[in-house]
């Protein structure tokens, strides 16, 4: 599945078509990223995250943390996140982006992460994966749509995507 549109979007996350109710908030014209904001702000909160270091679960230390640069060409430009303090091995992202309590289980029992590969030196560009939330345990899940195929994202749509905390 690619999500190319807005409406591609919102049959992969709420399960509807846009002619559905999902969106009541248009009073029947087409939906915009602010309606979809609003359904994802009321119907779906995001899930908790770190906000101040964890232990690394590779040496057990206090995990240092960094941001991404600002000349970062995937999406994550300025994001905070915590890295292992010995090897420097990103662990998780320390914000809310991705964040869905209807995301798979990790094996930590939390709701995963959403990420996206990068358009840049990847097998697949801009394939939706999940990973542990909390940055505790290696979960690694493909995001996959109801016929078993990866759902990618078309680049037009990274900064949308992002600006509503879905990757």
């Amino acid at each position: 599945m690619h999500l190319n549109t807005l409406e591609d979007v919102i049959r992969f996350l709420c399960g509807r078509d846009t002619d559905d109710t999902t969106l009541d908030a248009r009073k029947g014209r087409a939906p915009d990223w602010s309606d979809l904001q609003w359904v994802l702000r009321k119907a779906r909160p995001s899930a908790s995250y770190p906000t101040s270091p964890i232990p690394c679960r590779h040496c057990g230390l206090t995990a240092s943390t960094a941001t991404t640069s600002s000349s970062n060409i995937n999406g994550n430009a300025g994001r905070p996140y915590f890295r292992c303090p010995t090897m420097g091995k990103f662990l998780v992202f320390a914000d809310a982006r991705g964040n869905d309590p209807t995301n798979p289980v990790c094996r930590c029992g939390l709701s995963s992460k959403r990420m996206m590969s990068g358009f840049y030196n990847a097998k697949t560009p801009g394939k939706l994966f999940y990973v542990c939330r909390s940055g505790m345990c290696e979960y690694y899940r493909e995001c996959r749509d109801a016929r078993g195929e990866h759902v990618v994202v078309d680049w037009e749509l990274v900064d949308h995507l992002a600006w509503l905390e879905i990757i």
